[in-house]
């Protein structure tokens, strides 16, 4: 029982780390890009 708890606080910490790296990386990456189409 203990083991489920502990696959879901896994899950938990997955999705906090892959939002944060999409917010820190992906989100400007695709922003800069959109500026660059709006700039040529």
């Amino acid at each position: 029982n203990s083991f489920n708890i502990y696959k879901i606080e896994i899950q938990c910490y997955e999705y906090i780390v892959n939002k944060a790296v999409h917010n820190l990386f992906l989100q400007p990456l695709v922003e800069s890009q959109l500026l660059r189409d709006k700039l040529k």
